[in-house]
């Protein structure tokens, strides 16, 4: 139990590093999950995605139409002005092997929409049945400028072992952050080029933030 500015509040497991652990298996008000965000300073929220029968469906589905998010800065600046037409083939939300996602329809996804703007780390959990060394969380990157959303699949071995041997400050620090910082600054290159491109260019319209965040449309 932890007390602050006249709250209490009780985390379900604290690591040695410091890492406050929410399993979140009921509805929570948005405001008490504000207020345990800014309670704790390294909170971390492991969301089950299980508890509706539909929120598995409809992230499964966002995942479907979503776009992989590359590593070369050039490449992924095309990546995020070109528009991607949803794959024909199903994506297996299990599969511990996918990039960065960018989610061209998170607002379809209940689940998204109840944390898309979390600052903490959040965690789903749709608790597949697979070997633990293909079992997979899904990290839904802390919100960013603009609506976008990001997630990126984590081992659930690798979760629970970072957390036994105090090494989750280090994925952190290296991976989570790192990558966060790279979306935030392509978002920002982004947004500059399409504003001088309207600079120079004023009867092109609107730039593809305020159509709709890169053309989204279905088939």
């Amino acid at each position: 139990m932890s007390r602050k500015m006249g709250a209490y509040h009780i985390a379900d497991v604290k690591t040695q590093e410091g890492y406050e652990l929410e399993f979140q298996h009921s509805y929570l008000n948005p405001e008490e999950r504000r207020s345990r965000n800014v309670f704790y300073q390294k909170l971390v929220w492991v969301v089950d995605g299980t508890r509706r029968k539909r929120d598995k469906i409809q992230f499964q589905r966002a995942i479907e139409q979503s776009a992989v998010e590359t590593v070369d800065a050039t490449r992924r600046k095309t990546d995020l002005i070109q528009f991607k037409r949803p794959r024909d083939d199903a994506i297996d939300i299990n599969l511990p092997s996918m990039k960065i996602r960018r989610l061209d329809f998170p607002e379809e996804c209940r689940l998204l929409q109840e944390w898309h703007d979390s600052n903490a780390l959040v965690f789903f959990d749709f608790q597949d049945t697979k070997e633990m060394e293909q079992s997979v969380l899904w990290f839904l990157f802390p919100k960013l400028a603009t609506d976008e959303t990001y997630v990126m699949p984590f081992s659930r071995q690798e979760f629970i072992k970072a957390h036994n041997e105090n090494t989750f400050d280090e994925i952190v620090n290296n991976t989570i952050f790192p990558r966060h910082e790279e979306i935030k600054r392509t978002l920002h290159d982004v947004i500059q080029m399409e504003q001088q491109t309207k600079e120079h260019h004023p009867t092109t319209g609107d730039s593809w933030i305020n159509q709709g965040l890169y053309y989204k449309r279905r088939r």
